[in-house]
């Protein structure tokens, strides 16, 4: 020890006590490591944006019509988010996002895509109607079958993914191009994959002829083919993100802008969801470990439940509000930690001066709440001004609202009947549900309103069907599988949706479906007589029913050619135009839309079941 310095003489004694110390309390040599903390990940998801570029209108508690969503304020939540989340916020769009308004239509949802390249998205699922433009060139209809959605899926800087979806080609089945199953991204360190997939239901929701040729795997097989194939690239988690949705809150239980912000964990008994539906029914039957969260779309409903322990999001639609999903990744197991998961959600898409009661907005992005990028207000701003001289074409005064329910009586889908009933001659009109995408309130319908209401090319066809065969076609109808039908010429009472009905195997297959649940207890014209079936009736309809949409193929399956014409060789959106620019100026429908008797009385379903093939 001769010459040591006191440094050096300080320095052992404290290594000593150290070591000491670290043998007495631990048993070893080496200190327990600190913990470390768990790498934060937040998911943005959101659905069904239906090319809703600008705000809808909503009153506050003052009676004050507020601005409620649109990319303007989409995009300056996004940025908030950014600024205070960084590079771990992950945003992801389930579909749905182009078509369903005039200035997204009208570039076949080119501007669309460009906003969500400018926004950051980071992963797309395929939604059913982006095959609903059809041919790149509209004017003409020549070209590739999907020539539109081709040009979509090149321009998207973000991969948008469908691994259940494919062409059919002389027997084989091949990739769109453009389209992904899977992609793997880094985020924060972490190695994250995700598998895209679309509902199947794709076939018989979107127009016939627009997807003849696309073919629809089983979304279960899809998905652990594809998880597997991620899990072998490196894959330390994986999300789905699918355009499928799941029923977990009634239709009544859509937010408004008044509402404040909810947060949801898996302890929680009322964010657990057990509804029946195709995505409920495959999420329940995965092995533990197969996937970590699904991002969704498709229902238009919010959701913010665990199923089978994964946590699922889904918001409503056309830009109101989105979900964040909080994932925390333990960085010693490299695997997310399922007890600190947590939903907010659902957050409005406003700001919190347009909001009331003030705070309901989280206040990091009440802090961080600014204007967005030129770039994004310049995008809007090209495609409002192309079609600004026919959104704002007013058709008609209101004096009061006419509100759509999907499931319930819909005046607005009376009047659209009416309207088709009147341009044609027909006596009976029927429209399925989702034809309808808004309600009408009280005041100026604009070309605007019109348009969101009913964005889909639809044209009028008539029918010459048997009053047996209306009577089939009515099962499917109200089987409540897509909503109850909007009527004109009929007075039905229906067994409102539920379980313990009777069937009718009107596919003659023996097994019972959805579709075939027979709720119709009654039907008349609506000038109090009988259907008779061996009578012949002239019913005004659309070409997605005729074509086998919402389910209607088999109920129709003895319709011929030669009963089926043309109604009046334009659109229904035409002939709702026409018809209501008819209607004298701030008239009182209630009485003609919901007549007394009511077209619908919806009685409650008893719990009986039985069988009948007709």
């Amino acid at each position: 020890m001769v010459g040591m310095s006191w440094s050096a003489s300080l320095f052992r004694t404290i290594l000593t006590i150290s070591l000491l110390g670290v043998l007495t309390c631990s048993g070893h040599l080496y200190p327990t490591p600190a913990p470390v903390p768990p790498i934060s990940i937040v998911i943005m998801g959101f659905n069904d944006l239906h090319g809703a570029l600008q705000p809808e209108t909503y009153p506050n508690a003052r009676g004050e019509p507020v601005p409620w969503g649109g990319m303007r304020t989409l995009a300056s939540h996004l940025a908030a988010l950014r600024e205070y989340h960084g590079e771990g916020l992950v945003v992801v769009d389930a579909g749905d996002t182009e078509q369903g308004t005039l200035e997204s239509s009208l570039d076949e949802g080119r501007t669309m895509i460009a906003l969500e390249n400018f926004l950051g998205v980071d992963v797309a699922a395929l939604g059913n109607h982006s095959f609903d433009f059809g041919p790149a060139d509209p004017e003409t209809g020549t070209g590739e079958l999907h020539g539109a959605l081709y040009h979509r899926l090149s321009e998207a800087r973000f991969p948008i993914l469908a691994a259940n979806v494919f062409l059919e080609r002389n027997g084989q089945r091949i990739p769109l191009p453009g389209l992904g199953a899977r992609a793997l991204l880094e985020v924060s360190g972490v190695r994250l994959g995700f598998v895209g997939l679309l509902t199947p239901e794709t076939k018989v929701t979107t127009r016939a002829r627009l997807v003849s040729d696309v073919v629809f795997e089983d979304m279960g097989m899809a998905l652990r083919r594809e998880a597997a194939a991620l899990r072998a690239e490196g894959a330390e988690a994986i999300i789905a993100v699918v355009h499928a949705g799941v029923t977990c809150l009634p239709e009544e239980a859509q937010p408004t802008p008044l509402e404040t912000v909810g947060t949801w964990r898996r302890d929680q008994p009322e964010a657990h969801c057990a509804e029946p539906g195709e995505l409920a029914t495959l999420l329940a039957t995965l092995p533990p470990g197969l996937i970590d969260a699904v991002v969704i779309g498709h229902i238009h409903r919010p959701a913010h439940h665990f199923i089978n322990g994964i946590p699922v999001i889904q918001s409503s639609s056309n830009g109101r509000d989105y979900h964040l999903l909080h994932l925390y990744f333990d960085q010693r197991t490299r695997r997310f930690l399922p007890s600190a998961t947590l939903i907010e959600g659902p957050i409005q898409v406003a700001t919190d001066t347009q909001l009331e009661p003030l705070g309901a907005l989280p206040e990091r992005l009440r802090l961080r709440m600014s204007p967005p990028a030129p770039a994004i207000t310049a995008l809007i701003a090209q495609a409002l001004e192309r079609t600004e001289r026919h959104r704002s074409t007013v058709l008609t005064h209101l004096a009061e609202p006419l509100p759509h329910a999907k499931w319930g009586v819909s005046p607005l889908g009376g009047l659209v009947c009416d309207a088709m009933r009147e341009a044609t001659g027909a006596e009976i009109a029927l429209l399925n549900a989702g034809a309808i995408r808004t309600s009408w309130p009280a005041g100026p319908i604009t070309y605007d309103q019109l348009y969101r209401t009913l964005p889909f090319e639809n044209e009028v066809v008539l029918l010459d069907l048997s009053g047996e065969e209306l009577r089939r076609l009515l099962v499917t109808a109200y089987s409540g599988i897509k909503g109850l039908f909007p009527s004109s010429g009929l007075l039905l009472r229906v067994l409102y949706p539920g379980e313990g009905v009777p069937w009718v195997d009107l596919d003659r297959d023996g097994q019972p479906q959805p579709w075939e649940q027979d709720r119709v207890l009654e039907v008349r014209l609506s000038t109090g007589e009988p259907l008779v079936p061996g009578r012949r009736y002239l019913v005004a309809t659309i070409d997605f029913l005729v074509e086998g949409g919402d389910y209607t193929r088999a109920a129709l399956s003895s319709l011929t050619a030669d009963r089926i014409r043309t109604g009046v060789e334009k659109s229904l959106r035409k002939v709702v135009e026409e018809y209501v620019r008819n209607l004298p100026s701030r008239t009182l429908l209630g009485s003609r839309v919901i007549p007394n008797p009511p077209r619908l009385s919806l009685i409650p379903a008893p719990s009986a079941q039985s069988a009948t093939t007709p």
